[in-house]
């Protein structure tokens, strides 16, 4: 929090804790849990800091069985969260109030044996650029009004009608378009792995919170690694769906021009490479989160239902698996090869089949100037006619083809294509699509780093190394395909390193069950990081 009235708000909400639940939770406690390895789930108090840490399972499991109650597991986290405000500074906006009086009608309701949702109960968080009625949805731009939202979005109205507790918004990097986790707005969000790195963006404070234990489960969002690059920066899981399973409507900021937040109200879909999905702590939980947000809205419900197809396998042994791992245009760094390599060493004479090498038809490089110029596409529909006519200039001086790996060549020229040369390009992002499908009937799972590097610090960031990470983002972001970022394990420099998964268009659940049983068998999973309280 950075203004005077944040800092007001979030005093005046601690002072309305319960306190005789804050007393309760006592210092020791905390320090324990901050020092040591996480127990086992075996004390289900509220008091006990180790459920936080919980799998959102785990915790629903335990609110069935009345061990905790909703009101006692939502005080936890929003104690957690106001204690943790000044260190790592996950959430921006908060609904205190409203969580603990929700809580309690989904206690009553327990008690009364009412039909119950799947989510009845469990405390969650969902990122700031989703409109949550009676916040604001900024996206952490100052010049855009702090107006609260009148209606939830998609996604936050089914978490709500699902019993979820919806503790509030959790912070994004400025306009969702860096991995610093920062903006004027609210501040900075940092790593709990180390409180000098940045936690990755944009989705940045909810990576943060799920692996601080503050939330069970967050909706992120992710056109450009968003999702995944933010999981894989703090250790938890995220899971870029298949293009237009999550809807997004509602996924828009306060000061989008009128046209196209009328547009977004009206189809569930509007370009094919922007998608929600779900964060969490474990893989399990991405499936459950995305069958409560996934599916039609609005008018094709009238005519259309969803379901998430069954992983293929169940086992990792009968799993196919392709990889790659390195690329001259995105050369992972030594501690994320370090790890990477050993889990695909781990891997052989244990699944079914395991081949290095891209799809045939499948140009890397290609996915991601492909990524770069349609991302323009998207940003011509936020552009002022200023701003759209400067980059039809800077797009005339480039000539009539970017050159091969020219980030703001292809940008500026997705900004000015007239339509035959659109169409094009939509035809070779398809034939992209198909490729990955053909391969797809010989192998189940195409695994690949995350990103480049590691976790850095905020002043080692550059353009360089972001370019060269979007080659590994591109691959599911242009074809649409789903992409589960599943934690791989600790490098050399104490850092988490993420895996990324590649699955199958709409057989979501094939990517995160190889997440799973990748878990299962004690390869990688989220452990919790040294500066959670």
């Amino acid at each position: 929090m950075t203004t005077a009235d944040d800092e007001t708000a979030y005093e005046t909400f601690s002072m309305t804790l319960n306190r005789r639940r804050l007393l309760q939770t006592s210092a020791a406690t905390l320090l324990a849990a901050a020092n040591g390895a996480r127990p086992a789930f075996g004390d289900r108090s509220p008091q006990g800091a180790n459920i936080a840490f919980a799998t959102a399972g785990e915790a629903l499991a335990a609110l069935k069985a009345r061990e905790v109650s909703a009101r006692e597991l939502t005080e936890l986290c929003l104690q957690r969260i106001t204690a943790s405000q000044d260190t790592v500074n996950a959430l921006a906006l908060l609904r205190g109030d409203q969580a603990l009086a929700e809580a309690a009608a989904i206690d009553e309701a327990r008690a009364k044996g009412h039909p119950l949702g799947p989510l009845a109960g469990l405390p969650i968080t969902i990122k700031e650029s989703f409109d949550v009625s009676g916040l604001a949805t900024t996206w952490g731009n100052p010049n855009f009004p702090k107006t609260p939202a009148s209606e939830n979005s998609a996604v936050a109205e089914r978490l709500i009608a699902a019993g979820g507790i919806l503790l509030g918004k959790t912070n994004v990097s400025l306009m969702l378009s860096d991995w610093d986790g920062r903006n004027p707005v609210y501040g900075s969000t940092r790593n709990p792995w180390n409180l000098d790195r940045v936690p990755g963006g944009s989705s940045a404070g909810a990576a943060a919170a799920l692996s601080s234990g503050l939330s069970f489960l967050d909706i992120g969002s992710d056109l450009g690694g968003s999702i995944r690059q933010p999981a894989a920066n703090c250790g938890i899981y995220g899971h870029k769906p298949t293009a237009g399973v999550v809807p997004q409507r509602g996924h828009v900021p306060s000061a989008a021009p009128p046209g196209l937040r009328a547009a977004m109200m009206e189809t569930p879909q509007f370009s094919d490479l922007p998608v929600s999905g779900p964060m969490a702590r474990s893989a399990p939980d991405l499936l459950t989160a995305l069958s409560v947000v996934g599916g039609p809205d609005g008018a094709a419900t009238r005519a259309l239902s969803y379901r998430v197809p069954p992983a293929r396998h169940k086992a990792l042994r009968d799993f196919r698996v392709g990889f790659a791992l390195s690329h001259p245009d995105a050369e992972p760094d030594t501690d994320t090869l370090a790890v990477l390599g050993t889990l695909i060493e781990s891997l052989t004479g244990r699944v079914a089949r395991l081949e290095e090498g891209w799809p045939e038809g499948v140009d890397p490089r290609r996915q991601r100037d492909l990524r770069h110029y349609f991302r323009a596409t998207i940003g011509t529909l936020m552009a002022t006619p200023e701003q759209a006519a400067e980059h039809a200039r800077d797009a005339a001086s480039d000539g009539p083809e970017w050159v091969q790996g020219d980030y703001y060549g292809a940008f500026n020229q997705g900004f000015s294509d007239r339509r035959a040369a659109f169409v094009a390009k939509e035809t070779e992002r398809l034939a992209l699509r198909a490729a990955w499908q053909r391969y797809f009937t010989e192998f189940d799972v195409f695994l690949m780093p995350v990103q480049t590097r590691t976790a850095m610090a905020p002043d080692a960031l550059t353009d360089e190394i972001a370019f060269a990470s979007h080659l590994w983002f591109a691959a599911a972001t242009v074809t649409g395909l789903p992409a589960t970022a599943a934690p791989a394990g600790l490098a050399p420099n104490g850092l988490p390193v993420g895996l990324q998964i590649l699955g199958p268009h709409y057989e979501d659940a094939t990517c995160i069950g190889f997440a799973e049983v990748l878990a299962r068998d004690g390869i990688g999973g989220y452990q919790k990081p040294p500066f959670a309280i």
